[in-house]
């Protein structure tokens, strides 16, 4: 009952975010050469050209040169103006305008000049300088090597080589490069293991203030949200002594998402995170049921490679159908992929809290230097791997290609299986009463 009615909620607002959409389209401001406004920053990429300064709703893009701006300033911004909403005049691919409303940005400002207008300090300038901080000393303590870390601490893939990216992309492992529920769940398990001598219940609350924090420094980004979410259902289902389903948190974090930014739909991230964690919820039972005999089914790789199959049943195709990319080798890369970054990243989050406290306390810049030591030889182990992977012979494939229509009958097939199997789940169990009532008769 419990996935039914979150499974009809989650239908509704799906159909309530297009219908949203769909109306606010037509919303559009027009496009004004001498487009003169004050905005409040809240975030700037300094590193990339043009330069990118975000305010409320609007992008500026500017490609002069800028000193002395933070997040949280007031800047006057002079040049011209284009609203991503606007189908009949667009300068840019359908693909970019989506993936812009999906950020909450409705427009781009082309700016000639910007001046500032007053310095500020909030929530968003301590952001900015706690990101710089820690790429300044990620670059000081890493050097060449501090892009892997970057990625993996607070997803900034911004300094990755191409050739990189590729190698992850045909093993089928680029999601350990994008903020999601697996780093998450990471940085869960650190706290908690720092707060092991607290209360269950003080230890779950501070790791969810930590993650709502992390949410923050990391941009709101929708896959961290869901997990964040994730988390603190997970949390408040303990607390009031409930059971968790993990298909009707599913739905109902995508109907809170979905709400506060129905453009989220147009997210692929948003939707590939959503769709492995359902197909994990519907698939993985399956599979653990159909291997109840087999002597290692509680073996840690055994459960490791289960749940990477159940994550791409739902997943494989709609990546197809996106990227018309299929890898053969994800489910064994994953294996091999996914404890050497779960080690990367907790061992250089630690490195460096402890290069921190090395400035003040020198006695621990031997135990700073073992720890990025070890960092390194991860990654290096890490990308030797997966490159390894990648130039199997027939390791992927880009020739697959499919439409909606196609992608909509391999879903409803396979939704058709996994009922076929709860049907056959009810018949094998409704008679399970029974027989233990039989059972303890006997005895």
């Amino acid at each position: 009952m419990t996935r039914q009615l979150s499974l009809l909620v989650l239908c509704c607002v799906v159909g309530a975010s297009f219908f949203v959409v769909r109306m606010t389209q037509g919303e559009v401001r027009q496009e004004d050469l001498s487009y003169e406004a004050i905005y409040e920053i809240r975030r700037l990429d300094a590193g990339r050209h043009p330069m990118e300064l975000q305010a409320s709703g609007t992008i500026i893009k500017y490609y002069g040169e800028l000193s002395g701006i933070e997040a949280g300033d007031r800047v006057l911004v002079r040049g011209k103006s284009v609203d991503v909403r606007d189908e009949q005049r667009r300068y840019y691919s359908p693909g970019y305008s989506k993936y812009l409303l999906s950020r909450g940005i409705f427009q781009i400002v082309y700016a000639k000049e910007i001046l500032t207008v007053e310095k500020g300090f909030d929530l968003y300038t301590l952001r900015q300088r706690s990101v710089d901080s820690f790429q300044a000393n990620l670059d000081s303590m890493y050097g060449k090597q501090s892009p892997m870390i970057k990625a993996l601490i607070y997803g900034d893939r911004s300094e990755l080589s191409e050739e990189l990216m590729e190698d992850f992309s045909k093993t089928g492992t680029t999601h350990i490069l994008a903020l999601s529920g697996f780093h998450i769940g990471i940085l869960a398990l650190m706290v908690n293991i720092l707060l092991t001598k607290a209360s269950v219940h003080r230890r779950g609350a501070i790791i969810c203030a930590v993650l709502a924090f992390y949410s923050f420094l990391t941009g709101m980004k929708p896959s961290i949200l869901r997990a964040s979410l994730f988390f603190g259902i997970y949390y408040l289902a303990f607390y009031k002594h409930e059971r968790y389903n993990l298909f009707a948190a599913s739905c109902m974090t995508a109907s809170v998402l979905l709400v506060w930014n129905p453009y989220y739909i147009y997210d692929v991230g948003f939707i590939f995170s959503f769709m492995s964690v359902i197909s994990i919820a519907l698939f993985f039972p399956m599979l653990r049921g159909r291997l109840n005999g087999f002597r290692y089914i509680d073996n840690f790789f055994v459960q490791a490679a289960l749940m990477s199959v159940a994550a791409q049943v739902l997943t494989v195709p709609l990546s197809v159908y996106c990227f018309g990319r299929l890898s053969y080798v994800s489910v064994l890369a994953n294996l091999f992929v996914i404890p050497i970054v779960s080690l990367m990243m907790g061992m250089s989050v630690v490195s460096l809290g402890v290069h921190y406290l090395t400035r003040r306390l020198p006695i621990f810049y031997l135990l700073e230097k073992g720890l990025v030591g070890s960092v390194k030889l991860l990654q290096g182990l890490l990308l030797y791997t997966n490159h390894f992977l990648a130039e199997l012979p027939h390791a992927y494939t880009d020739s697959l290609r499919i439409d909606w229509k196609g992608l909509a009958a391999i879903y409803v097939l396979l939704l058709g299986l996994y009922l076929l199997w709860e049907i056959h789940q009810i018949r094998e169990n409704q008679y399970e009463p029974k027989r233990n009532l039989e059972i303890l008769i006997k005895e």
